[in-house]
């Protein structure tokens, strides 16, 4: 998708890694561009807002377009929907899960996923969790599905 009209100042986003423990946060980039779940974009009605997970507002206005809205989680109260989201900035990274069936899956991966070690567990958000295996020649970073 794309969001129009946010603000210069606002640069990065500061998510936590833990909903409840204090275990850190990660910054992703403010951009204009991102990606998000197909399924999300197609649910949200023209006129109506979705909320970047920790981030902003936004209110569509076209498919697969957006502009923003504000930041507070509260101007949020009546909007369709809490979405994940990676900033299309050139440093997302390339991925794949693989599968109970040991078919592969595409999957993006925020920049963040670059620090990972061999057997750390993830949350690939409303997906499932999974462990990182290793990165492959290519770059690519290979995952396997843990659990839903």
């Amino acid at each position: 998708i794309t969001v129009d009209k946010i603000p210069s100042h606002f640069t990065q986003f500061s998510l936590s890694y833990h909903p409840h423990d204090a275990k850190g946060d990660r910054k992703l980039p403010v951009t204009s561009s991102y990606y998000v779940e197909k399924a999300d974009d197609d649910a949200c009605k023209v006129g109506s807002m979705l909320r970047l997970m920790d981030g902003m507002n936004i209110k569509k206005i076209a498919p697969q377009t957006y502009v923003f809205d504000s930041f507070d989680y509260g101007s949020y109260r009546d909007g369709s929907g809490l979405i994940h989201y990676v900033p299309i900035s050139g440093d997302q990274l390339k991925g794949v899960m693989v599968c109970e069936d040991t078919s592969e899956q595409p999957v993006i991966v925020e920049q963040s996923g670059s620090y990972l070690k061999p057997g750390e567990i993830v949350q690939f958000e409303r997906h499932c969790f999974a462990r990182f295996d290793h990165i492959r020649e290519d770059g690519t970073l290979v995952f396997w599905f843990a659990h839903n």
